[in-house]
């Protein structure tokens, strides 16, 4: 059975969608509008970017368990987040939903999530499309690229103060947009 003909069946209430997503500190607007025939100009960092790991679980309720890692994700550092930030957030029968990242298929971070009483399967290859977390990402990235944060801190502060954005009702249409029908059932 395909993950296309099993996600309208699935109980979005129990689906917790983890994925993480890189932050540059060089982020400029994709699009600006500017008099005709004049090049709009911005300006970000040569070379000089930082990076931070933005890490958060979905639920059709909103973003749960976020956080923030200095640089690019690595197994030990997964591990820490799902046993320190996901693990306290999840609830037996929860069906923990992730993409084929390596250090996603740990056996330490399947037992951690497991000894939460929770089940833990794995997205189809290269399919973003069923992972309704790629959709608040691509809204954070809005926000942090409008906000043109160039020191790792402001990134930190700014994605910090624009969680609350992610309503309930929001993240409900994420999940309906990614074929979880059943999100939309009263």
């Amino acid at each position: 059975m395909t993950w296309r003909a099993v996600a309208p069946t699935l109980d979005p209430a129990r689906l917790v969608f983890l994925d993480e997503s890189g932050v540059r500190t060089d982020l400029v607007r994709r699009y600006a509008r500017g008099r005709r025939g004049v090049r709009v100009i911005d300006h970000a960092p040569d070379g000089r970017w930082q990076t931070t790991t933005f890490l958060a679980a979905l639920r059709v309720t909103g973003l749960t368990a976020p956080a923030v890692f200095d640089g690019p994700i690595d197994g030990p550092s997964f591990h820490a987040y799902v046993e320190q930030g996901l693990v306290p957030t999840l609830r037996a029968g929860d069906l923990v939903v992730l993409d084929n990242l390596a250090c996603h298929k740990h056996a330490a971070v399947r037992e951690a999530i497991e000894a939460a009483g929770a089940h833990l399967w794995f997205l189809p290859t290269d399919s973003p499309d069923f992972n309704p977390l790629e959709l608040c990402f691509a809204k954070l990235k809005t926000i942090l690229r409008a906000a043109r944060c160039r020191a790792r801190e402001e990134v930190w502060t700014t994605i910090g103060a624009c969680l609350p954005r992610f309503e309930a009702a929001e993240c409900r249409h994420y999940f309906r947009h990614c074929g979880y029908s059943a999100a939309t059932r009263s």
